[in-house]
């Protein structure tokens, strides 16, 4: 009731992001612009548990690498590529999967298929942390 109260004496729309920035005794001071928009995460994950594959009758086929990291990048992060020349020349951002050799695949926007990078045309602009923002 109180960040009800709050909203409309501030004159704010309805909405659950505004609601909770109203909550509570220091909702009364709350000042937004019409800049101002909600942060919208998703759950990415960290990666898996699983350390070996199995087949469908339970026995382990293959195993999964001991390393979460290779020459500083780690699967998930979010990077720019700068392409000079190639079938992918251009400016590339997306989240990268790492391989535990010099190429690694960019999933970028634009792109059904995921383009093999090089890390040294990849700048990290974020670090993986389980979440995608937008």
């Amino acid at each position: 009731a109180r960040s009800k109260w709050n909203r409309k004496r501030l004159g704010y729309a309805k909405a659950h992001w505004i609601e909770a920035a109203c909550a509570g005794e220091s909702g009364t001071e709350v000042r937004l612009g019409s800049a101002h928009k909600p942060l919208q995460m998703g759950a990415m994950g960290h990666g898996e548990r699983q350390r070996a594959r199995l087949n469908r009758y339970g026995f382990p086929v293959g195993h999964k690498a001991g390393a979460k990291s290779f020459l500083g990048y780690q699967t998930g992060d979010l990077v720019r590529a700068v392409i000079q020349k190639g079938k992918y020349a251009g400016t590339h951002v997306g989240r990268i999967a790492i391989r535990f050799r010099p190429s690694f695949a960019l999933k970028a926007k634009g792109h059904d298929k995921p383009i093999n990078v090089h890390p040294n045309y990849l700048k990290i602009l974020q670090r993986n942390d389980g979440y995608a923002y937008s």
